[in-house]
């Protein structure tokens, strides 16, 4: 995963420790930056499996802390081998989901679906709006910025593989995805898109990076 100064501010934000203008700042980078978004769903989770199973899987230390004064021995030792089963399970828990976090970003970093290279985006490159990061339901509308003395856009979109969905050519810099195409994005699945500018005699004016959303 690519080094990004904002993987620091992620467990605050979850915390709801960022206020004011740094939390706009977050969240702005948040939907733009695939590696971010993707670490920031992981950790959640992690979080929202504390609070629904924290209370079972630290059931014993709560009870150690409600005990007589007077503990035996035998009882203490008890304790430390079940204290340590638990513990031993939320290591392994986080392990999983670290790996998971490795493995999703290993895909999206080695794959041979990458964004196009710095060298081929030379210059001002076409700024993508809407969607990007983790959205409720699957897109209709696809918007991006309009490029001076293009001719038309080409429109692209692909599945989490690299595997083309779906394209088309449009004078707007807007388009609307037809149902037979929405069918096919399934819900959990990172998906891609691009555009790119094309003059009158078409040949390519200038073109987006690859934006990526979820839902």
């Amino acid at each position: 995963m690519p080094d990004c100064k904002f993987r620091g501010k992620i467990d605050d934000y979850l915390l709801d420790r960022l206020k004011g203008k740094e939390k706009e700042k977050f969240e702005k980078h948040f939907f733009t930056c695939p590696y971010c978004s993707e670490e920031l769903i992981l950790r959640n989770k992690i979080f929202e499996t504390i609070k629904e199973k924290g209370r079972e899987i630290f059931n014993d230390v709560i009870i150690q802390t409600h005990l007589q004064p007077k503990v035996s021995l035998l009882s203490k030792f008890a304790y430390t081998l079940r204290a340590k089963k638990w513990a031993y399970a939320f290591l392994l828990l986080f392990v999983l989901v670290l790996t998971g976090s490795i493995y999703i970003s290993y895909k999206l970093t080695h794959s041979p679906f990458l964004p196009p290279s710095e060298k081929i985006l030379r210059g001002k490159t076409l700024s993508l709006i809407s969607p990007q990061g983790e959205i409720q339901a699957p897109p209709s509308i696809f918007t991006w910025e309009r490029s001076d003395n293009s001719a038309q856009y080409i429109f692209s979109i692909y599945d989490e593989k690299g595997n083309l969905l779906w394209e088309a050519k449009t004078s707007k810099n807007k388009i609307k995805l037809p149902d037979r195409v929405k069918t096919l994005l399934k819900r959990g699945n990172f998906y891609f898109w691009e555009v790119k500018a094309i003059s009158h005699q078409g040949s390519i004016i200038t073109q987006s990076r690859r934006a990526i959303f979820k839902f």
